[in-house]
């Protein structure tokens, strides 16, 4: 047998050998370097998202205070024309005061044929007498004269409160259809922010909700003092008519907050994808409302909306079923 046929066999077994070895080094290295590309994959995307989300906080932030602009707006125009309201009014009184006034003195004149100088001539007891009578003539006519310019005055300055009245009303009518187009816009862009983080992966959610929890726990070294008090409830808040609906939960576990305060579990506070820090909303579950501020952000779980302190649960009846549907309003102290 010759040396080739004898190496064959061996040869053989090599290279099986050789082919089951490379065969399970591609199963081994595979996975791994799928979950690497996939773990980059998971980051490239969860840091878009955060980026996304960052930016239509942005734009709700820039909605809301226009809408606030609007409302104060609205509100010191109110004012104004209340306050001229009550100018016409006093205006008209004195009008009308001065009028009768006129009326008497005209009135006294026609009953008794006036007053004429040779009347007063010829009746006077002597000069003393005369220059008394027409002293006083001299001051009735200066008082009429006066009253009339006065009643001319008051005329003049009540058109034009009522002009400005005029202007003022048509401007509250401008800035209350610009406020109304704020509240759609705003309900607009938060339906957007909602339906974006509804859209994304699980996977990114998850992440996201991940990075919340480090970014929170990062910054509880440097937190600065939380007010603990809880919101005054007997405050009266006005809707502004934004709404939204979903799923809200709560948690009562934490360090730390987006916004950089300390998390109390104890306190009416909440988190919310993209509203502004310091946005106040009424949560409302089965017919029972509390009212809470954006201090932290999340949560990325799909459908929902809000995640509240264990408190506000508590006030709300939400604590024992963890998870429910809820409506919410953004709304404003009066």
């Amino acid at each position: 047998m010759s040396i080739r046929c004898m190496l064959q066999p061996a040869v053989r077994a090599v290279a099986v050998i050789a082919l089951i070895t490379l065969v399970t080094s591609i199963a081994l290295l595979t996975p791994t370097d799928a979950r690497a590309v996939k773990s980059d994959s998971l980051i490239a995307a969860a840091s878009a998202a955060n980026k996304k989300i960052k930016s239509m906080q942005t734009e709700l932030d820039k909605r809301l205070k226009a809408y606030k602009q609007a409302t104060d707006e609205l509100a010191q125009t109110r004012k104004l024309i209340t306050k001229n309201e009550k100018r016409i009014k006093v205006l008209d009184e004195s009008i009308d005061l001065r009028q009768d006034h006129l009326n008497d003195r005209a009135d006294y004149m026609y009953r008794t044929g006036g007053v004429g100088y040779l009347e007063l001539l010829l009746t006077s007891k002597d000069l003393s007498d005369l220059t008394d009578r027409v002293s006083m003539l001299t001051y009735v006519v200066e008082s009429d004269s006066e009253l009339i310019s006065k009643l001319q005055a008051e005329e003049r300055e009540r058109e034009q409160a009522r002009a400005d009245l005029q202007s003022m009303e048509t401007k509250q009518e401008q800035v209350a259809a610009a406020r109304k187009q704020q509240v759609s816009d705003t309900r607009t862009a938060l339906g957007e922010a909602q339906a974006y983080a509804d859209q994304l992966d699980d996977a990114v959610s998850a992440a996201l909700e991940a990075e919340r929890a480090a970014a929170n726990k990062q910054r509880a070294a440097q937190q600065r003092k939380a007010d603990t008090s809880n919101p005054d409830q007997q405050t009266i808040y006005v809707g502004t008519g934004v709404t939204f609906e979903g799923l809200a939960t709560w948690y009562g576990v934490g360090t730390g907050t987006a916004s950089g305060e300390r998390f109390n579990p104890n306190a009416l506070t909440c988190a919310h994808k993209t509203l502004p820090f310091g946005t106040l909303v009424r949560v409302t579950y089965k017919g029972k409302s509390v009212v809470v501020r954006v201090n932290d952000r999340g949560p990325y779980g799909k459908g929902r909306v809000i995640d509240l302190t264990v408190r506000a649960a508590e006030i709300i009846g939400m604590k024992s079923a963890g998870v429910g549907k809820v409506k919410c309003e953004i709304v404003e102290k009066q």
